[in-house]
C-alpha cells in the first residue's frame, strides 16, 4: 500500500501491509479483528493503492474467495484503488468483470529479439541458416506467452536436420494446453535420453519436485554428487549449478535473493505436482538412498580425540561419542537428517538393506540421534542429548513398523533396551502415537509397565501427550491405569490436569480411581480445578468426586478455584454444594482468595451465597481489615454495604480505620468514617 501524500507516519504505512501479510488466515475470525489495523490506518491517508501480484497463486483452499471479498469491501468502503495480476482463470475473471481489465502478454517484437539472441549464441549453423523461419514459427505459436518461446526453442535447439526442425515447429502446442504440452515434450526428451547429462537433469528435477522443502543451490549440488553406498562425498563429483540449470532445458531457475532452486513457473509446478509419478516413479527411492548414504558418511560418525582416550575411558563408556562437525561437508546433512523418513515411507523402502544397515550402525545411530535432538527434538522431555539410543529406538521414534520388526530379529534383543532416560521402544511409540508399532512391540512381548527415569509408564506418557487412541489401545492390552509416576500422579490425574475430556471419560468408564492422590495430596478434581478444565471437572463430579477433599496444604477444590481466580469454576463448584467457608492451612477461605484477586463480582457472589465476612486468617485479619490495609476502597465499600464489622481488630488491636490511616489510604479512611 502506498499512501499518496507528501508525509505520513511509518506506522501508518506498515500496519496495512501487516494486515495482508498472511492472506491464508483470512478465512477465520471476524472482519473487524482481521482488518482492524488496516482500516484504522486507512483513515490516516488520502489515497490508497493495493497491489496484488499473482492472485491466481493463492489457492482457493487457502481462502482466495474470502480474500477477494475483503479487498472489494475495502475498495467500496474506503474508495481504495486495487491492482491485481493473474493468469487467466475464468472464475477469477468473473469476479473482476465489472472492473477495468487489461490483457498483458509479450510483444511479438520482444519474442523475436529473444529468439534472435538465442540463435546468435548458438554455434549450430543449421539454426543460424534458418533463423527467420524458426523465429517466425515460434513467435506465431507462443501468442505472447514468453516462457513458451524459451521452451519451444529448447525443443529444437539440438535437432540435427532441417526436416526434424520443421516437424517440431509444425506440431508446436498452442492454446490453453500449450504449457502442459511443452512441459511434456521437454520432460519426454530428457527422460528418453540415457546420456549422463540427461540423467543429471532427471535427478535434479525429481529432487526439486519431490523434496520436502525447497533446496539451495549447494544442497542440490551435494544431492546430485552423492554416490549411493560410498563412505564419503567426492567433491570432484559436484556438478556446476549453471550446468544443472542448462541441462534442465528451461524448466529450472535460481532465485537470486534466496539462492533457492525452483521450477521456472507456477504452471510447471502445477503440472509436475500432478504428473511426477509418471516422470519420476523412483524419485523417493533415489532420494532416500542418497539421504541415508549422506548420513552414513564416516565424517559424521562419532570421533574420540586420541589424547583423551585413555584419560576418559570410563566416561566414554557412558558418553561414547563426540561429534566433530565439518561444516563444509554437511551442506545436505540437515535436509537428509530431517526428511529421509518422509521419502522412505513415501516410497515404502524402509526395510531395504541400505536403511537397515544404517539403523543397525551403533555409531551412525548415536551421531544421528544426537544431531536430531538439537535440530528438532528427539523427544521433548528428559536429558539432552539422548544417549544409548538403538536402531529400534530410532525406527520406533519415526513410526517405521517394518524396520522395527526387521531390527528385532532374530531374538528381540533390543525389545526392552532403555536410553539414558530409561525409555524403551514401547515408551517412545506411546509418546509419539505410533499405534502400529505399539501393537508390534506388544505382540513381541514388550513390558507394558516398564518405567523411565521419571517413573512414567507408556500409558502415562500417552495420557500426557493426549493420545486418546493410544490410551485406548494400551488399556485394551492390559495397562495398569492406577500406575503412578515420580510425583504420584495417575493417568486419570494427568488427564484431568491437561483437560483431556476423551481420555478422562475413557479412564472413568474403565473404573479409574477418582480419589487417587499424588505426593501433594491432590486428586484429579484438585488438578482439573487448578487449571479450570470444566469438562473434566463435570465428568469427575458425575462420578462422585469428593468436593471437600483437602491436599497437604489444606486446599479444597473450591479454595484452588478461588486461589487461581477461575470465576466459572467457582460458580460450578458452588452449584454442586462446595463448602464456602472451608479454610486452608493459612486460615484463608475462598472469600480470602477472591479478595486477593480484587474480584468484586466474585466477592459479592460468595457473600450472597453465605460466605463468612468475619472469618479470620492466621494473621487474625478479617476481609475488611485486609481491604483497609491494602487500600481497596471499592472492596471495602462492598463489604460495608454487606454488613462487615467496622470494629473488628487485628493482632495489634487495630481497627480497619486505624489500618487504613497507618498505610496512608485516605480514601478508605474517609469511606470508613462516613460509615460509622
Amino acid at each position: 500500500m502506498v499512501p499518496n501524500r507528501a508525509t505520513y507516519s511509518e506506522a501508518a504505512n506498515q500496519e496495512p501491509a501487516n494486515g495482508f501479510s498472511n492472506p491464508s488466515n483470512i478465512s477465520t475470525g471476524s472482519q473487524a479483528s482481521r482488518y482492524s489495523s488496516v482500516q484504522a490506518s486507512l483513515a490516516l491517508v488520502k489515497q490508497i493503492f493495493i497491489i496484488i501480484d499473482a492472485l491466481d497463486e493463492l489457492p482457493e483452499s487457502n481462502g482466495r474467495a474470502a480474500f477477494i471479498s475483503e479487498l472489494f469491501y475495502l475498495h467500496n468502503t474506503y474508495d481504495t484503488n486495487i491492482l491485481a495480476t493473474s493468469r487467466f482463470i475464468p472464475q477469477l475473471a468473473e469476479k473482476f468483470q465489472s472492473y477495468t481489465t487489461l490483457e498483458i502478454h509479450a510483444h511479438d517484437e520482444d519474442v523475436r529479439k529473444y529468439l534472435d539472441n538465442q540463435i546468435s549464441q548458438s554455434e549450430k549453423k543449421l539454426l543460424q541458416n534458418h533463423r527467420e523461419y524458426i523465429i517466425t514459427e515460434i513467435t506465431k505459436a507462443v501468442r505472447g506467452m514468453f516462457l513458451l518461446a524459451k521452451l519451444h526453442f529448447e525443443s529444437i535447439r539440438y535437432k540435427t536436420t532441417l526436416k526434424r526442425i520443421k516437424t517440431a515447429l509444425e506440431t508446436l502446442p498452442i492454446g490453453e494446453t500449450a504449457y502442459a504440452s511443452a512441459y511434456e515434450t521437454t520432460l519426454g526428451r530428457i527422460k528418453t535420453n540415457d546420456s549422463d547429462p540427461e540423467k543429471i537433469a532427471n535427478q535434479a528435477l525429481w529432487w526439486i519436485v519431490c523434496a520436502k522443502r525447497p533446496l539451495t543451490t549447494s544442497e542440490l549440488q551435494h544431492a546430485l554428487a552423492v554416490e549411493v553406498g560410498e563412505p564419503s562425498l567426492d567433491e570432484e563429483n559436484l556438478p556446476e549449478i549453471q550446468d544443472i540449470i542448462s541441462l534442465c532445458a528451461g524448466l529450472v531457475t535460481v532465485d537470486e535473493e534466496s539462492d533457492i532452486v525452483r521450477l521456472v513457473h507456477y504452471t510447471a509446478q502445477e503440472y509436475l505436482e500432478r504428473t511426477w509419478e509418471k516422470w519420476f516413479p523412483n524419485a523417493h527411492v533415489d532420494i532416500t538412498e542418497r539421504c541415508i548414504t549422506y548420513l552414513s558418511y564416516d565424517i559424521f560418525k562419532p570421533h574420540i580425540p586420541e589424547e583423551e582416550e585413555e584419560e576418559e575411558e570410563e566416561e566414554e563408556k557412558e558418553d561414547s561419542s563426540i561429534i566433530t562437525p565439518v561444516l563444509g561437508s554437511r551442506i545436505l546433512y540437515d535436509y537428509a537428517l530431517q526428511n529421509w523418513v518422509y521419502h522412505a515411507t513415501t516410497s515404502s523402502i524402509e526395510t531395504t538393506p541400505l536403511v537397515l544397515e544404517f539403523l543397525k550402525s551403533e555409531a551412525g545411530v548415536s551421531a544421528y540421534s544426537q544431531t536430531l535432538s538439537t535440530l528438532q527434538g528427539y523427544i521433548d522431555y528428559g536429558q539432552w542429548p539422548p544417549k544409548r539410543v538403538t536402531g529400534v529406538h530410532l525406527a520406533t521414534y519415526f513410526g517405521l513398523p517394518k524396520s522395527v520388526e526387521e531390527l528385532l530379529k532374530p531374538n528381540n534383543a533390543d525389545l526392552e533396551a532403555q536410553d539414558d532416560n530409561g525409555r524403551t521402544p514401547l515408551a517412545l511409540a506411546a509418546w509419539w502415537g505410533h499405534n502400529e508399532v505399539i501393537d508390534l512391540l506388544l505382540d513381541k512381548g514388550a513390558n507394558l509397565e516398564t518405567k523411565d527415569d521419571d517413573d512414567q509408564t507408556p500409558l502415562l506418557q500417552s495420557v500426557i501427550q493426549g493420545s486418546d487412541e493410544v490410551v485406548k489401545l494400551l488399556l485394551s492390552r492390559g495397562a495398569d491405569m492406577e500406575c503412578k509416576d515420580g510425583f504420584g500422579r495417575t493417568p486419570l490425574l494427568w488427564a484431568a490436569w491437561r483437560g483431556y475430556e476423551k481420555i478422562t471419560r475413557l479412564l472413568l468408564e474403565q473404573g479409574a480411581d477418582v480419589e487417587a492422590q499424588d505426593n501433594d495430596g491432590r486428586t484429579p478434581l484438585s488438578w482439573a480445578v487448578w487449571w479450570g478444565n470444566e469438562k473434566a471437572i463435570n465428568l469427575l463430579l458425575q462420578r462422585g468426586a469428593y468436593l471437600e477433599i483437602k491436599d497437604y496444604d489444606g486446599q479444597t477444590p473450591l479454595l484452588w478455584a478461588a486461589m487461581k481466580g477461575h470465576d466459572r469454576t467457582i460458580k460450578l463448584l458452588l452449584e454442586c454444594g462446595a463448602d464456602l467457608n472451608a479454610k486452608d492451612e493459612s486460615g484463608r477461605t475462598s472469600l480470602s482468595w477472591a479478595l486477593w484477586w480484587e474480584d468484586e463480582k466474585m466477592i459479592e457472589l460468595l457473600i450472597d451465597k453465605g460466605a463468612d465476612m468475619e472469618v479470620r486468617d492466621k494473621f487474625n485479619q478479617t476481609p475488611l481489615l485486609w481491604a483497609a490495609m491494602k487500600g481497596h476502597s471499592g472492596i471495602a465499600k462492598l463489604l460495608l454495604d454487606k454488613g462487615a464489622d467496622l470494629e473488628a481488630k487485628d493482632n495489634d488491636d487495630r481497627t480497619p480505620s486505624a489500618l487504613a490511616r497507618h498505610w496512608g489510604h485516605e480514601d478508605v479512611v474517609k469511606l470508613l468514617m462516613v460509615s460509622t
